[in-house]
């Protein structure tokens, strides 16, 4: 693998990029919604999402210099000092890569590391093992399922809950490898 990959702020001039990527089935058919974007419906959300929300985080994923998926702490809670965890790789040919391992390392590290926080949390739907998988590989544990937790496409979905503590990261964050290079806004 080459020089770790960069964590960018998410800017405006990302949001069509980011349009396209979120509504392609390659991305929307792991997300809990299918939305339909427009540009002034993409850019409504940056303002109040990205812009607009101090407990939110949103990077664009650089891979050799170009724009491949996007990244996010969401729901980030001072006083309990715990966040959810998102990404996604919106460009096909970055997908297979070990690259989302080293975004998901990369948010751990600003997650414990930056803000501080004792514990994060992330979600994958039950059916997307290769999701789980990787959280847990990454140091995560099952926290539990869901039920019938998202309606989409006419059917329910289990969800399954995946959880990391500080102290389990610090107990691996010198043997998993590189990480990406996170940037602030």
């Amino acid at each position: 693998m080459s020089a770790p990959l960069r964590l960018v702020p998410l800017r405006e001039d990302h949001l069509e990029r980011v349009r396209v990527w979120r509504t392609s089935e390659e991305v929307t058919r792991f997300m809990y919604t299918d939305p339909v974007l427009t540009p002034e419906g993409q850019a409504a959300w940056y303002r109040a999402r990205v812009l607009g929300e101090p407990t939110s985080r949103w990077w664009i994923v650089e891979a050799e210099g170009r724009p491949v998926g996007l990244a996010n702490l969401v729901d980030v809670d001072a006083v309990h000092r715990r966040c959810h965890w998102g990404l996604y790789l919106g460009e096909p040919s970055a997908r297979g890569q070990g690259w989302g391992a080293q975004v998901l390392r990369a948010l751990f590290a600003y997650g414990f590391g930056t803000l501080g926080l004792e514990r994060m949390v992330g979600e994958a739907f039950a059916w997307n093992e290769a999701a789980v998988e990787l959280y847990v590989k990454e140091g995560g544990r099952v926290e539990g399922r869901l039920r019938h937790h998202v309606y989409k496409r006419g059917a329910w979905h289990d969800v399954v809950v995946v959880g990391i503590l500080r102290e389990e990261w610090e107990a691996r964050r010198g043997a998993r490898g590189a990480e990406a290079v996170v940037e602030e806004r």
